[in-house]
């Protein structure tokens, strides 16, 4: 990571990091000014939430899948109430890995797999055990 950040010209993919011409810093930047732009939007956008998620986010992404799949309105799968939005794939990683793995559990993961992941489990005395995906291919 501190070669990928070093040297900005190089594109890693070893860290997620995304390539910086993408970035949308420009509407970003829109964005954000008029969400701070008042009170009633500014501090709620910069206070601690639920760790679901925020409820609007949550019921309109909610709302969007279930168009996306083209089901009923009143289909529990798309209800606000059972999805969480994340900050980001590390949070999710360990509030999955929290709810369903006790300590001295092994888990299997793909051997390469996601550093992070590793790192959750070790912190939770977890053993992850890799092996390759396609091992079963010939």
């Amino acid at each position: 990571m501190d070669v990928a950040l070093s040297r900005p010209q190089v594109d890693s993919l070893a860290a997620g990091f995304t390539d910086n011409e993408s970035l949308p810093v420009a509407d970003v930047r829109e964005l954000m000014n008029e969400v701070l732009n008042s009170r009633r939007t500014g501090c709620p956008a910069l206070q601690y939430g639920s760790t679901a998620g925020d409820p609007g986010l949550r019921r309109v992404t909610a709302q969007g899948l279930r168009r996306q799949d083209g089901a009923r309105a009143s289909d529990p799968a798309f209800s606000p109430e059972r999805m969480v939005i994340t900050n980001g794939s590390q949070q999710m990683l360990y509030m999955v890995t929290e709810a369903l793995c006790d300590e001295g559990d092994i888990v299997l993961v793909e051997d390469p797999t996601y550093f992070v992941y590793l790192g959750i489990l070790q912190s939770r005395g977890i053993r992850g055990r890799g092996g390759a995906a396609d091992a079963g291919r010939h």
